[in-house]
């Protein structure tokens, strides 16, 4: 059964606003810090976090690890995203992992100072200038 009803466009509104369903439940969310789109998102209420802070565009170094990125927002949100201060690396040799914790932006020429690398200073990945990557692998046994 459909009913259909003329009624006017101001109690139609105010019949909205009065409403549970209401469309004007927004949070504003300030996003600052390691990301390159800094600013005031507003966003509906249950909006996800990672939705937001995917907007931001965080820096590759961007610590997101204290975030909980399946968060609905219910209320208004500042989120200051610090930058990493140092990066993890594996580095596989002679069939074992080698776990490194190095500061971000160490270059692959860099790992030259680990004393457990010092056999293998011949290898050609350490003439590489080229900045680690977070959880970056790097397997010392191919050539």
């Amino acid at each position: 059964m459909v009913v259909s009803a003329k009624i006017s466009s101001k109690k139609c509104i105010s019949c909205i606003e009065n409403s549970s369903l209401a469309p004007n439940a927004f949070c504003n969310v300030v996003v600052d810090g390691s990301v390159s789109r800094p600013g005031s998102y507003t966003v509906p209420v249950g909006t996800l976090l990672k939705k937001i802070v995917r907007k931001s565009k965080p820096s590759l170094f961007a610590d997101l690890h204290f975030l909980d990125l399946e968060q609905r927002v219910s209320q208004d949100l500042v989120l200051h995203i610090e930058e990493l201060k140092e990066i993890e690396i594996l580095v596989r040799k002679e069939g074992k992992c080698l776990r490194f914790r190095v500061p971000v932006k160490t270059r692959f020429c860099d790992l030259k100072t680990f004393s457990e690398l010092s056999s293998d200073f011949s290898h050609p990945a350490f003439k590489s200038r080229r900045a680690l990557k977070p959880f970056e692998i790097i397997d010392l046994s191919l050539e």
